[in-house]
């Protein structure tokens, strides 16, 4: 297809041959384009009297078609009984400006429109719900609520919750005495893991008898189960479940003591979605970090957890432009180049790297084990932005003093996780170094994960 937006502006870059013929091909292809539509379509216009019989023709012709999303069918209904309908007590624009405020605030895409309400139905109904579902879904609240305008407003103000889950760094910590600062990590953190998590919390934020520090209490326990079922593997549907039917049991009124009392069934023996036992997580984590290729979701979730975790009170949020996941020993340095100094201030070749974890350097691609080695967990940290374009790939002693120009090395880092590497001496670097802090790392995880209450 043609891409507008990359031709150039300007008419001297124009002239070039190249963009010349560019600019023929992709002419004469709209062209082309144009003759077939106009050539091979007809284009009908059916009028009609009014707004119902526009809604009637929309329903019976999408019978006959592609299939609409649950979003599409929704908002048609909607419109009809809030805005057309024997019913209707609500103004065109007051329900465009409605659903709009909805599409916004889950960034205007369909398919994020189409999971909020999924989640709600299932959120305000305590029942499970298929994405097939959701119309049949909604009209029961329809019925429920008692008019369509009622469901347009509480859709509304549950797409402003959901967008905190779904976009934390859109939470105020204004009055919060920088509580939501640590739900804001947490929620960032288990959107890497997943979705289904959103069913539940929605019930948490909305809680009016608890305090944003105590909520993060709350979540934390939620984190704790998503963490461990997600590495540890029980059934995504049962999981599902699971939270459907707890948020059937937290209501706005519910004290701390009560959502605590519903939240520890989290931890309960079933079935099929229990809580992993220690063992179980702790060997998910090992063999997830031993064979990792590269910096996935649960990789980047697990040091994010460790570096959160040992902020204690200096809640950090690591989620943000500052902060970047840095691989210890770089993931593709250049396998050609000279060896370098131990004093030099460029990026080490890969010569420097094998030697320093005692590998034998390949010719050409770096090997399995190397690959291995450096996506552990202990061969990774979290360092603010500006330290980690500074040392990028350079020879150890650089990395954590930093270069003559700047001096912005890990020493300078303010984040805890680092506190320990400030110490670590080039000689220690080795491969069962890296192995031990993945000990070290996975141990401390299993250990915070536990459940609090």
């Amino acid at each position: 297809h043609t891409k507008f937006g990359d031709w150039p502006k300007d008419s001297e870059t124009w002239s070039s041959p190249e963009n010349q013929k560019r600019a023929g091909e992709e002419v004469g292809f709209l062209h082309a384009f144009l003759q077939n539509v106009l050539g091979g379509c007809y284009f009908l216009v059916i009028q009609v009297e009014n707004t119902e019989q526009a809604l009637e023709l929309f329903s019976s012709l999408n019978d006959r078609g592609l299939s609409l999303a649950p979003a599409d069918i929704i908002k048609a209904e909607i419109f009809e009984g809030a805005v057309v309908g024997k019913n209707a007590d609500l103004a065109i624009d007051n329900f465009e400006s409605n659903w709009d405020t909805i599409v916004s605030n889950l960034d205007g895409t369909t398919w994020d429109v189409n999971r909020f309400l999924r989640h709600w139905c299932m959120t305000t109904t305590g029942k499970r719900v298929v994405m097939n579902g959701v119309v049949k879904a909604v009209q029961s609240q329809m019925k429920l609520l008692g008019s369509a305008s009622r469901v347009l407003e509480e859709l509304n103000r549950a797409s402003s919750e959901y967008r905190k889950i779904l976009y934390p760094h859109t939470i105020s910590d204004r009055g919060t005495a920088g509580g939501y600062r640590d739900v804001k990590g947490s929620l960032q953190r288990m959107n890497l893991l997943g979705d289904y998590h959103r069913i539940l919390i929605p019930k948490i934020m909305a809680m009016e008898k608890v305090a944003p520090g105590d909520k993060y209490l709350l979540i934390r326990q939620i984190e704790n189960y998503v963490a461990r079922s997600a590495f540890a593997g029980t059934y995504p549907q049962e999981r599902e479940n699971l939270f459907t039917t707890l948020a059937g049991k937290i209501h706005k009124n519910t004290s701390l003591g009560d959502a605590k009392a519903t939240l520890s069934l989290l931890f309960k023996p079933r079935e099929k979605a229990e809580f992993p036992t220690d063992l179980e997580f702790m060997t998910a984590l090992q063999v997830h970090s031993s064979e990792a290729r590269k910096l996935d979701k649960k990789t980047r979730y697990a040091i994010l957890l460790y570096a959160a975790l040992h902020e204690n009170a200096h809640a950090k949020q690591f989620f943000d432009a500052s902060a970047d996941i840095e691989h210890l020993v770089p993931q593709s340095p250049k396998i050609s180049g000279e060896v370098n100094s131990r004093k030099s201030e460029g990026d080490a070749a890969a010569s420097y790297w094998y030697e320093t974890l005692s590998l034998e350097l390949p010719r050409e691609r770096h090997t399995r084990e190397y690959v291995s080695l450096v996506n552990e967990l202990g061969n990774l940290t979290v360092l603010e932005n500006y330290i980690n374009q500074s040392i990028q790939d350079s020879v150890w002693p650089v990395k954590i003093s930093g270069k003559s120009a700047d001096k912005h090395g890990i020493v300078k880092s303010t984040f805890r996780i680092n506190d320990k590497l400030k110490r670590l001496k080039e000689s220690d670097l080795s491969k069962d170094w890296i192995e031990n802090r993945t000990s070290e790392i996975i141990n401390f995880i299993v250990e915070q994960t536990k459940p609090r209450f």
